[in-house]
């Protein structure tokens, strides 16, 4: 999976995700726990970055992944809930969502992964995400309202004031 920013040739990373890579559902593992350390074993290398998650903080496999990943010198970021202190711990900077109630983990994982990937992109291309980000407010300003598509992808229609 390449990761880029619109309009900057070359500037790109490669990850890897069980999703995203169909070998990952065949590859011999000795046991469930290795199936994403072995992913990494090929693929990581000193300084590279991996993206840890788990909502309990005691997925052996992510546990084992997050080992591996020291071992090969890479940085880990992990994101957890708020029992996951021992797998915070193992990290080297930790994201945890103050809940112990999973869906409410999960959403906290979402909006932390948006503000990563913004962070990121700000770093690497900052007066180029500014830039577009201005463009889009500009354009989104010179639309007229009538125009603008309510969630049926029709126009919007005005509501009435309620007397």
């Amino acid at each position: 999976m390449r990761f880029a920013y619109q309009g900057e040739p070359g500037a790109f990373s490669e990850a890897a995700a069980t999703r995203l890579d169909p070998s990952a559902e065949t590859m011999p593992c000795r046991a469930f726990e290795d199936v994403f350390a072995r992913q990494l074993e090929p693929l990581g290398s000193p300084g590279d970055v991996l993206v840890a998650i788990t909502t309990s903080g005691g997925s052996p496999n992510v546990v084992k992944a997050v080992a591996v990943a020291h071992a090969l010198g890479m940085i880990v970021i992990g994101m957890t809930g708020r029992r996951g202190a021992r797998f915070a711990d193992l990290c080297d900077h930790a994201l945890v969502t103050p809940s112990d109630v999973t869906p409410r983990i999960q959403e906290g994982h979402i909006a932390m992964g948006h503000t990563v990937c913004e962070l990121v992109e700000k770093a690497l291309f900052g007066a180029a995400v500014r830039r577009d980000a201005a463009a889009a407010r500009a354009r989104a300003r010179r639309r007229p309202a009538s125009a603008k598509a309510g969630r049926d992808g029709k126009p919007a229609r005005r509501r009435k004031a309620a007397r």
